[in-house]
């Protein structure tokens, strides 16, 4: 198995053929940062989720479970999972990155609320 762990190079740090550039959040399992491919140069997101945290919690399947499901999902509204890998200590799950960030966190920062109407009809819109 690759060793996948950070390393220092001329560019930062690095994850296989990935120059991180920026974390751009945190959840309970995972870090997302922001990334460029060395080899394409084109920016993507990486998820790295610990495996530490999600060993003994059936998490394992789970994350499984996201991946081979993510890799099958087309939709203008879904992410692209691009490609996934892993090291003795963590999954890594490199996506399409959102240009325009989180809804959660735009319409937080533009004080913007949404009734429960306003958010189902969001919601059908990006299931669609």
């Amino acid at each position: 198995m690759y060793n996948n762990k950070m390393h220092k190079s001329s560019f930062g740090n690095c994850i296989q053929d990935y120059e991180v550039l920026c974390p751009l959040g945190k959840g309970g399992f995972a870090t997302v940062y922001r990334a460029r491919c060395l080899r394409t140069n084109l920016e993507v997101a990486i998820k790295v989720i610990d495996k530490s945290k999600i060993s003994g919690r059936k998490m394992e399947a789970r994350v499984a479970e996201e991946v081979n499901i993510h890799s099958k999902l087309e939709h203008p509204s879904v992410l692209k999972l691009y490609t996934y890998f892993e090291d003795c200590s963590n999954v890594y799950l490199v996506l399409e990155l959102a240009h325009n960030g989180e809804l959660q966190r735009y319409m937080r920062d533009h004080k913007i609320t949404c009734s429960e109407k306003d958010a189902s009809l969001i919601l059908r819109q990006v299931v669609e």
